[in-house]
C-alpha cells in the first residue's frame, strides 16, 4: 500500500517540473525564458516483468496497474447491487470482464474512467458465504468482497433429531424491514403473522412466536427421521406475490441422535444441560391392546419438564400430547418416542422417566349402540373400547359392564383417550336400571375425561355412557376408552 502511495505524489511532482521549465514570469520581464521545445528530463524504466515480460503499459507510464478498491465491499445474498471498482494505472472501459465468483451474476458493466468501473451485480440465494476474490480484466484482488446473509440466526435449545429449539432471526438488511402484519388478538384468537413465511424444511415444522421490525422468533419442531446435516433457511417476507426473501445457506445444522430405548418399569435417568434443551427416548410396546402410563419426574424446584409423545412416524405433525404424566393406547409393537423438554428453559436438572405398561381386553365399537337397550357388552375388566366416533353432535355410545361381587363397593373408572386430540367427550356412569346415574356427568373441564362412578353397591350390570359436548367438532371425533374398576 505505500508503493502504491508513493508512485502517484512523484508523477504529480514530475508534471510540476515540466509545467514550471516551459513558462516565463508575468508580462515575459521577470524570467528568462526557456530554450524552446525543452521537456523534462526522461524518467527512470520501470521493473522487468516475470521472465522478461512487462506488463500492459497504463496511463502516466505505469506498467504494473491493479485493482485497489471494492465499494460497497460486501452484499447480502439473493440482492441485486452496484459495485464501484476502483484501480491504479489501469485502461479499464466497459467491455472489462468483472468476475466476482461463482454463483454471482455480472449483470452490466459501466466504465466512468480508465480506473473506475460500476458493476451491477446479482448475488444467488445460494452463493456461499464469505470473503471471495475479484477479478477485473485479468487482475485479481484478493478477498475484497464478503457475501453475506441479511438475517442472523440465534438457536436455543438442542438442534437434532427428535426435538425441538427456539431460532431468533435478526434482520441485518436495515433498507428492508420484517413485515409484521398479523391478525388476532393473542387473547380469543391466535395471532398469526399473514405476511411472513418460512421456507419448506422437510422434517422441520416451523411454528413463528413473534414478528419485529428488525427481530423474529419462531420454535423449530425437528422429527425424529429429518435427516441430519446443515439446513438452507430462508424466511419470506411481505404480501404474496411481493415478498423478499431473507435466505441463509447453511443457517441450521442438525445433530444425529439416536434415542435411548425405555424399559417397561425401569426408570431411565437423564440430564437437561442448556436451556430449552431436550433428551430422546424410545419405548416399544408389548403388544397390542395395551395401555402404556408414562411419567417424568424431577428433583429440581426450578425445572417443569414434559414429555413430547410421538407415535411410531417420530413426526410432530402427528403429535399425541405434551404432558408430564399421562397414558397412550398401544395397538402394535410399533414404538413410541417420547421427548423430554421444559418450556420454561430451566438449564442444568437431573430428571427420571418410568413407563409401565398393562394388557387390557380390546372390543371394538359396534352401531347402533346409542341407548342402553343397545348397549355393547364390554368384556371382562380392564376393558378397551376402541375404534369409537361420535358421528354427530347428537351421537351416544353405550357400554354395559358386568359387576361381580367381589367388586361391590368399588368404583367404575372410565378415560376416554385420542383418537383424535380434541374429541370433546363427556362421561356418565348409570345404574343397573339404566337411567340412575351413579356421581352424574364428568365436569368435561378439558377434551378427554376421566372420571369415576359413586360406588357401586350390588353385583350386576351396569352402563357407560360417552356422548359430545356442546363444543362438538365434525374434525375431532374419534376417541378410545378404558374401562376399570377399582
Amino acid at each position: 500500500m505505500m508503493r502504491r502511495l508513493t508512485i502517484p505524489s512523484l508523477f504529480v511532482l514530475a508534471a510540476s517540473s515540466i509545467a514550471f521549465a516551459g513558462c516565463s514570469g508575468a508580462d515575459g520581464k521577470d524570467g528568462a525564458a526557456g530554450p524552446a521545445g525543452a521537456t523534462g528530463p526522461a524518467g527512470d524504466p520501470g521493473p522487468t516483468g516475470p521472465a522478461g515480460a512487462t506488463g500492459p503499459t497504463g496511463p502516466n507510464g505505469v506498467t504494473d496497474p491493479s485493482v485497489s478498491g471494492i465499494t460497497p465491499g460486501a452484499a447480502f445474498v439473493d440482492r441485486t447491487v452496484d459495485v464501484t471498482i476502483s484501480g491504479f494505472g489501469t485502461n479499464w472501459d466497459s467491455s472489462t470482464t468483472v468476475d466476482f465468483g461463482s454463483k454471482v451474476t455480472v449483470n452490466s458493466v459501466n466504465a466512468a474512467s480508465p480506473t473506475a468501473l460500476v458493476a451491477n451485480i446479482t448475488i444467488d440465494p445460494d452463493a456461499t458465504l464469505g470473503a471471495r476474490d475479484v477479478t477485473v480484466g485479468g487482475l485479481t484482488y484478493a478477498n475484497a468482497f464478503n457475501v453475506q446473509s441479511p438475517v442472523a440466526f440465534n438457536v436455543t435449545g438442542t438442534m437434532a433429531q427428535g426435538s425441538l429449539a427456539i431460532v431468533d432471526a435478526k434482520n441485518l438488511d436495515f433498507t428492508t424491514p420484517f413485515d409484521t402484519t398479523y391478525t388476532g388478538d393473542g387473547f380469543f384468537t391466535p395471532i398469526e403473522y399473514t405476511n411472513i413465511s418460512i421456507s419448506a424444511l422437510p422434517g422441520i415444522t416451523p411454528s413463528i412466536s413473534s414478528v419485529e421490525r428488525y427481530m423474529l422468533s419462531m420454535l423449530m419442531f425437528v422429527d425424529v427421521d429429518t435427516t441430519a446435516g446443515s439446513k438452507d433457511l430462508d424466511i419470506l417476507s411481505g404480501p404474496s406475490g411481493n415478498q423478499v426473501h431473507f435466505p441463509h445457506p447453511g443457517a441450521l445444522n442438525v445433530a444425529a441422535r439416536t434415542p435411548t430405548e425405555i424399559t417397561a418399569g425401569t426408570p431411565a435417568d437423564g440430564n437437561i444441560t442448556e436451556a430449552y434443551g431436550s433428551a430422546l427416548y424410545k419405548f416399544v410396546p408389548a403388544g397390542a391392546d395395551h395401555i402404556v402410563n408414562f411419567e417424568v419426574t424431577t428433583t429440581s424446584t426450578d425445572a417443569a419438564p414434559g414429555i413430547i409423545l410421538l407415535p411410531s412416524s417420530g413426526k410432530f405433525a402427528d403429535l399425541i400430547t405434551y404432558t408430564n404424566t399421562g397414558m397412550f393406547v398401544a395397538d402394535s409393537t410399533n414404538p413410541f418416542y417420547m421427548i423430554v423438554w421444559d418450556n420454561y428453559g430451566t438449564p442444568s436438572y437431573d430428571f427420571s422417566v418410568a413407563v409401565d405398561q398393562l394388557a387390557v381386553n380390546g372390543f371394538a365399537e359396534q352401531e347402533p349402540n346409542n341407548d342402553a337397550a343397545h348397549a355393547q357388552q364390554a368384556p371382562a375388566f380392564p376393558a378397551l373400547f376402541k375404534s369409537a366416533s361420535l358421528a354427530n353432535a347428537s351421537d351416544e355410545d353405550w357400554i354395559k359392564v358386568n359387576v361381580t361381587a367381589a367388586d361391590v363397593n368399588k368404583r367404575i373408572h372410565v378415560k376416554t383417550l385420542p383418537g383424535d386430540p380434541r374429541t370433546d367427550t363427556v362421561v356418565e356412569v348409570l345404574d343397573t336400571d339404566g337411567t340412575t346415574s351413579l356421581g352424574g356427568e364428568s365436569d368435561d373441564q378439558d377434551y378427554h375425561e376421566d372420571w369415576k362412578s359413586d360406588p357401586v353397591s350390588a353385583a350386576g350390570t351396569y352402563y357407560v355412557r360417552i356422548f359430545a359436548s356442546s363444543y362438538y367438532s365434525s374434525s375431532q371425533k374419534k376417541y378410545v376408552a378404558l374401562i376399570q374398576i377399582e
